[in-house]
C-alpha cells in the first residue's frame, strides 16, 4: 500500500469472503468430524456426524490451507514472487507499462 500511495498508483483492496473456507487438509493424519450444525437437524438422521472436507474458521490448519490454495492461483495467473517482499508478488500485464501487485 505504502509503494502505490508513494507512487500514486491506482489500488483496489480485495476481501475474499469464506477464505478459510476454500482450503484442503492435506496431510492430516485424522479426520476431523462434527456435529450436525443448528437448523440442519431435519435434513440427516437421528445420531449422525459430518466429517469435514475443507478447513472451517477456527481450525489451526485453516489459514495456510488458504494460504496453499491462493499460491496456486497466484501461480496459475503467472505472477512472480518478489525477492524484495516475499508476501508480494507481480506481474506486467499486457498493456505497455502496466504492472499487477498482489501483496
Amino acid at each position: 500500500m505504502i509503494l502505490a500511495l508513494m507512487a500514486s498508483w491506482a489500488s483496489n483492496i480485495v476481501d475474499v469472503k469464506g477464505a478459510f473456507l476454500q482450503g484442503k487438509f492435506e496431510g492430516r493424519a485424522e479426520p476431523v468430524y462434527f456435529k450436525v450444525p443448528e437448523g440442519f437437524e431435519g435434513f440427516y438422521p437421528k445420531n449422525v456426524v459430518l466429517m469435514l472436507l475443507r478447513t472451517i474458521y477456527g481450525l489451526s490448519e485453516a489459514a495456510i490451507a488458504f494460504w496453499k490454495e491462493i499460491l496456486k492461483a497466484f501461480k496459475s495467473m503467472k505472477f512472480k514472487r518478489s525477492t524484495a517482499d516475499p508476501c508480494m508478488y507481480y506481474k506486467w500485464t499486457r498493456i505497455p507499462n502496466h504492472l499487477a501487485i498482489l501483496d
